[in-house]
């Protein structure tokens, strides 16, 4: 099938779950062919993934977010007392914590869900490693914090973005031999 060639270039919902671990391709139909009740046509679904000006937006917020951070970090200062500061660590705790749950329940069940949930574990955990270590006064606690982004925090996360890496390496291996099989079979 096509949609599987257009799967390699990242356009993934060309192929939504058949089961929770290995995504099927959408039939091919022609435009406004319905594929059942109310459903759209892989036509549709291709002309809604595929967004270049959203890529171009994305790419002009990272341009200015950077020019923003860089003119945040010329002029705060380098001290500041924050209200709600014990709110705000335990809630991005709370947060993660509610991201290792999603991830290991993805994971558990086979889910299709499982890359992303591990993806936004892994920037969780890098962003907690980050802030501990440049919110954390010098001495013991300093010292504690980079233990803890060197020995749980980073191996967790790299953890998180290699096992997601496989599995849609995998569900994309699976979705290549499966179109080569229905291309055999079609052919015979």
């Amino acid at each position: 099938m096509a949609s599987i060639a257009r799967w390699g270039r990242g356009r993934q919902a060309d192929a939504p779950a058949r089961t929770a671990a290995v995504p099927a391709p959408i039939p091919e139909n022609t435009p406004g062919q319905a594929v059942g009740p109310g459903r759209p046509t892989a036509a549709d679904v291709r002309s809604t993934v595929r967004s270049p000006w959203l890529g171009y937006a994305f790419i002009a917020w990272a341009i200015g977010l950077g020019a923003w951070s860089a003119w945040l970090t010329v002029t705060l200062p380098s001290r500041h007392l924050a209200p709600n500061w014990n709110i705000a660590w335990g809630g991005f705790d709370v947060l993660m914590a509610i991201s290792l749950i999603a991830t290991g329940i993805t994971v558990w069940r086979g889910s299709a869900w499982f890359p992303m949930c591990a993806v936004a574990t892994a920037t969780l955990l890098v962003v907690d490693a980050w802030f501990d270590i440049l919110t954390s006064t010098p001495g013991d606690q300093l010292a504690a914090a980079i233990i803890m982004a060197l020995v749980v925090e980073l191996p967790l996360a790299a953890a998180c973005l290699l096992v997601a890496r496989r599995r849609v390496r995998r569900a994309r291996l699976l979705l290549i031999a499966e179109d080569s099989s229905e291309r055999t079979e079609t052919a015979a």
